[in-house]
């Protein structure tokens, strides 16, 4: 043999060797993947911040119920309005068609998309872009409401001007 046959020949033998090293041992050798199981959606928030809001929402409808059986309460909206729960209650319905204003919540509610059907069908914009009820801007009641509503959620929570 010729000396760089020699050298062609081991380095072609150190290759097949090491490609038998590799191929018994598995380093080289490709791995089964399995899916993972689904996870359930991880929240952003603590567990006790969970746990308490539900807690919460859990009072205020039970407050919604009461306030509704006393006729307090009538929502234009699918959401719960904690805002007018915790105030003594509101008739958004009578609100919307007198055009005198509605709470922060119903309106928040409302420029979401988030109207009852009833109320959904008469929902629209001025040509600003102003949200309305048949054909009527909707407000936001007056200061002098909300600083009323807020009086009444201070009396029925006990507390003086929100603070315990």
């Amino acid at each position: 043999m010729k000396p760089g046959c020699l050298s062609y020949f081991c380095v072609a033998l150190s290759f097949l060797t090491l490609g038998y090293v590799l191929g018994t041992s598995g380093i080289a050798s490709t791995q089964v993947v399995q899916a993972q199981e689904e996870r359930e959606k991880k929240s952003s928030f603590s567990e006790t911040v969970q746990e308490k809001t539900k807690a919460a929402i859990e009072a205020i409808d039970i407050a919604k119920e009461a306030l509704e059986a006393e006729d307090l309460y009538k929502s234009a909206t699918t959401e719960i309005n904690v805002f007018a729960i915790t105030c003594g209650g509101v008739d958004a319905l009578k609100d919307l068609e007198r055009g005198t204003g509605v709470d922060p919540e119903t309106f928040a509610s409302l420029y979401a998309g988030k109207a009852i059907n009833e109320i959904a069908e008469h929902i629209g914009q001025d040509d600003k872009g102003r949200l309305t009820y048949k054909s009527k801007v909707v407000r936001m009641y007056p200061r002098s409401r909300l600083k009323k509503m807020l009086e009444q959620r201070d009396e029925l929570s006990g507390r003086e001007d929100g603070v315990e």
